[in-house]
């Protein structure tokens, strides 16, 4: 946890957003898409909007620092960022460590934003109900001149985990 300096014993979520994906992801009882995997945190943003550079590329540092045993398999950063040379080195660590890194593509949809930006990383758009792409959902040229989204999911009104325990929009 770079935003205190500590290693909690238990998974702290301020924002509500990270413990919506991990159940989107995670969630048991047709919740999320790969229920029963192992995960581990770290926690980046204090507030929705409010996620700082240094606390990311920190965290990002912590993954491709932990025993080769310990590496995940797949990174999911549900983040919407102005691309950084600081972020893009620390996600050439991550995709170099053979680590799939899968994104957002942001909530910007004239363009691309970090970390799907990169190369390498799997963007992932939102559809709403009706399977057309969101008005916010990010569309664009990454990097590497690659149209993204490279896949889409459903994005709006989905029914996920939230703090404390139970389901909600």
């Amino acid at each position: 946890d770079p935003l205190c300096g500590i290693r909690p014993l238990y998974p702290v979520d301020g924002v509500g957003h990270g413990t919506h994906v991990a159940g989107t992801i995670l969630g048991a009882g047709g919740i999320g898409v790969a229920p029963g995997a192992r995960w581990i945190g770290a926690r980046v943003c204090v507030q929705s909007d409010y996620c700082q550079g240094s606390w990311i590329v920190e965290a990002l540092q912590w993954i491709v620092d932990r025993p080769a045993a310990e590496l995940p398999r797949i990174l999911n950063m549900s983040l919407s960022l102005e691309d950084t040379v600081a972020l893009g080195r620390a996600m050439e660590q991550v995709t170099g460590a053979g680590i799939v890194v899968v994104s957002a593509s942001g909530n910007d949809r004239q363009r691309i934003r970090a970390p799907a930006v990169y190369p390498g990383v799997i963007a992932v758009g939102a559809v709403d109900s009706d399977g057309g792409l969101w008005s916010d959902s990010g569309y664009g040229r990454a990097l590497d001149g690659l149209v993204k989204p490279d896949v889409v999911a459903p994005g709006v009104a989905v029914v996920s985990s939230v703090p404390g325990g139970g389901h909600a929009l």
